[in-house]
């Protein structure tokens, strides 16, 4: 009985040749048939959710691949027909112009007094910066070459050398000697004139090189503003005697940061004038109008300029 039982199954095999494989694959499956049956309901839910949308989400894969590759088709197309964006504009201004200043008292005080030009610029796209260079003899020696080099490299910027025209004396009988800003000018632009020629700067490039000076320092822009000094000295005193007028015409043998020192050891309890905190917040008080007409000499030129390249990208 046994044995017929057994051979109608294995004549069964023998005419469906997959049916062993079939009934073993039942087999397997059916314990995790039954193992589903038996979880709980909101297991069973969760399962159920979870296959769902793992087919969305390969749906929304398969759109997304379809539209990022439709994007980069009309990308390609459209590439050439927009005017590509200066890489130099996309990190920063697309026109720099530096002005090369001896400290950091002097970086620091003009970006007070001159913010409105500053911001002016950057409305513009063109960035002006101040950067010391440690000292005038730095700026003798060293900036006309680099300003050649900067130049060289980005002939649309401009490039401004303001030393102090304080000391004179200090240069007498050496390469840089200059007795007044004429010849201190003349002196920087031939150097800069030596390197230009150096890196082939073009004629064009070479009127970006542009001269100024504080005379005699910083602090002549301090005594332009007498409103904001006499605050910063806390006393009411008028101030009338203690310089010269104009502010631009003291002298090599007392320039303006001698008269402020002394003014500060005369009505401050804590006497001692710090160049980097007080001239900042004098700049940073001072009406901007005022400083310019009472400095036409050297920094009103300078102001014109700045102004100028600012709002029109070009001198005045």
């Amino acid at each position: 009985m046994h044995r017929r039982a057994r051979t109608r199954a294995t004549s069964a095999c023998a005419a469906h040749p997959g049916g062993r494989v079939q009934a073993g694959i039942g087999a397997l499956a059916a314990p995790h048939r039954h193992t589903l049956a038996a979880l709980p309901l909101a297991v069973r839910a969760r399962r159920h959710r979870g296959h769902a949308q793992g087919g969305r989400a390969r749906e929304v894969r398969a759109s997304c691949d379809e539209r990022c590759a439709s994007a980069r088709g009309r990308g390609d197309r459209g590439r050439g027909d927009r005017q590509a964006v200066p890489e130099r504009g996309a990190r920063g201004p697309a026109v720099k112009v530096i002005v090369y200043v001896e400290g950091p008292s002097d970086k620091s005080a003009l970006e007070a007094l001159l913010k409105p030009i500053i911001e002016e610029g950057r409305r513009n796209g063109r960035g002006i910066s101040f950067s010391p260079q440690g000292g005038k003899a730095q700026i003798l020696n060293d900036v006309p070459r680099k300003a050649a080099e900067h130049l060289k490299q980005h002939p649309q910027d401009w490039v401004f050398v303001l030393p102090d025209l304080y000391p004179m004396a200090y240069y007498d009988g050496g390469p840089n000697e200059h007795r007044s800003f004429p010849a201190l000018r003349q002196l920087l632009q031939d150097k800069f004139k030596r390197w230009a020629d150096k890196f082939g700067l073009s004629v064009e490039t070479l009127d970006h090189f542009r001269v100024h000076c504080l005379k005699h320092d910083l602090e002549a822009l301090l005594l332009a503003a007498p409103d904001a000094l006499r605050a910063r000295l806390k006393t009411k005193d008028k101030l009338h005697g203690h310089w010269r007028m104009p502010v631009e015409d003291q002298n090599d043998n007392k320039p303006p940061k001698r008269v402020v020192e002394a003014l500060f050891e005369k009505y401050r309890e804590k006497p001692k004038y710090i160049d980097t905190i007080d001239a900042v917040w004098i700049l940073g008080r001072a009406v901007f109008s005022d400083v310019e007409s009472a400095c036409p000499q050297n920094f009103a030129p300078l102001v014109r300029e700045l102004r100028s390249i600012a709002a029109d990208g070009a001198l005045p």
